[in-house]
């Protein structure tokens, strides 16, 4: 790493060593995960919550080698979200979480965790990329569209982009 002048060498056996296989083959599927960024949590909040349980580092260690994911897997990303919003909750269902944030806190709807649908969506996404990463190094690899996996293509521009969520929300509008 490094410029030209200043290069140096970092051994990735001893970093591998340190945080253990189950947790290296777990990091770069966990980067998937965090390409969107949950509102207001950075990659400390992330780390500590990665680290909660071995179930969640199994979880993210499963992305991109599954198609569709295992519910346990689902599940255990949901205690990390839980994990990332509340540490050392004993809430692992991510819509219980929200109500609990919102009724006993008060928190604002965008310091709150992700829907159900919308982690949903998010997971897919997360996977689809760790597919992608997993096969890296398969010339011609036999993927799913991502259209299947949380994403969609915006028909003026043909641009990929990500599906927030399935779930129709009651606007205004609609209740007269």
């Amino acid at each position: 790493m490094g410029t030209a002048k200043r290069q140096r060498t970092i051994s990735i056996k001893s970093i591998y060593q340190g945080i253990g296989m189950k947790k290296a083959v777990a990091l770069p599927r966990f980067h998937a995960d965090q390409i969107e960024v949950f509102y207001g949590k950075g990659k400390i909040s992330c780390w500590r919550a990665l680290n909660y349980s071995e179930n969640v580092q199994t979880a993210f260690a499963a992305l991109g080698t599954q198609d569709p994911l295992s519910n346990a897997v689902v599940a255990n990303i949901h205690t990390f979200v839980c994990q990332l919003y509340c540490p050392r909750t004993a809430i692992t269902d991510v819509g219980e979480l929200r109500w609990w944030l919102f009724s006993k806190r008060q928190m604002q709807d965008c310091k709150l965790p992700p829907t159900v649908a919308a982690l949903e969506k998010h997971i897919n996404r997360a996977n689809y990329q760790a597919m992608i990463w997993v096969n890296d190094i398969t010339a011609m690899p036999d993927l799913p569209a991502p259209f299947t996996h949380g994403w969609k293509q915006d028909p003026p521009t043909n641009e990929v982009k990500p599906i927030r969520t399935n779930k129709n929300f009651i606007t205004t509008s609609t209740l007269h």
